[in-house]
């Protein structure tokens, strides 16, 4: 029975010429595949790291002027005379700009670390979900959300921060992206099921759902689909889940309707 829980110019001789050196000879020879997939895997890694690492260094080191920026503007709202109405309008959309752009490198901060320093280790996917349920605790509660998980989760080789992350995202954007409608109380059902050698995972709701031709799109850093005014956040959410579960070998996809709810399924190696 499902547990239900509530609320990153010289002037030396030139050499001679192709023509004059005659035919460049053509080394040949077997070609080890698996080395060549190695040296690749390997090179690919490495430039991933490195950009993980760029984007870090930026993130970080701009949130100071941006800060800065922010603080002078409150002082100088408070040591200038009375401002009018109009003055007023621009000092609240500079500072929503400024906090805009720290929230935008703070978030960008977070992608960037994910997947730093992985300990992957057996572990209970059941104790992941039940610290994602508490760390979002305070949003089931305002919302009256109800978070079904199913039993039967299975224990994994992976990293456990990782993962709470993950279904911390996958809990909270449901209840963020709920029905409006106040008589629907926001659902959200959490199970697993074995499948060759992954883990299939399933993590449904009753929200406004999305359009199939978004299913990919919404896995892209910083896309949103629906105005800010409406729906809080910075489109990252999602982008940190693609990451995560493609960090652990795994494949991630949505499918919905609008105002029918979406499902987001991944899957982990058993």
């Amino acid at each position: 029975m499902a547990q239900r829980i509530i609320s990153s110019a010289s002037t030396a001789t030139p050499p001679p010429s192709v023509e004059s050196q005659g035919p460049v000879p053509i080394e040949s020879g077997p070609v080890d595949a698996d080395a060549e997939i190695a040296r690749l895997s390997g090179e690919v890694a490495r430039a991933h790291a490195e950009k993980d690492k760029f984007v870090y260094i930026c993130s970080h080191d701009l949130r100071e002027p941006v800060r800065m920026i922010t603080g002078f503007l409150s002082l100088l709202q408070r040591k200038l005379p009375a401002l009018d109405d109009r003055q007023k309008e621009y000092f609240g959309f500079v500072m929503s700009g400024a906090q805009r752009i720290d929230e935008l490198l703070n978030d960008l901060l977070t992608f960037s670390r994910c997947g730093t320093g992985r300990k992957p280790a057996p572990m209970q996917v059941a104790e992941a979900v039940q610290e994602a349920v508490i760390r979002t605790g305070e949003a089931i509660s305002r919302t009256k959300a109800v978070v079904e998980i199913s039993p039967g989760l299975p224990e994994l080789v992976a990293d456990r921060a990782q993962l709470t992350t993950l279904f911390q995202q996958l809990i909270d954007n449901p209840v963020k992206f709920r029905s409006k409608a106040p008589s629907v109380v926001p659902l959200v059902r959490i199970s697993a099921k074995r499948q060759d050698r992954e883990w299939v995972f399933t993590v449904a709701d009753n929200g406004i759902g999305i359009v199939d031709t978004d299913g990919a799109r919404v896995f892209d850093i910083f896309q949103r689909l629906h105005a800010r005014e409406d729906y809080p956040g910075n489109g990252v959410g999602l982008a940190l889940c693609k990451k995560i579960v493609e960090q652990h070998g795994g494949r991630i996809a949505i499918a919905g309707q609008l105002n029918a709810g979406a499902t987001v399924t991944f899957t982990l190696p058993a």
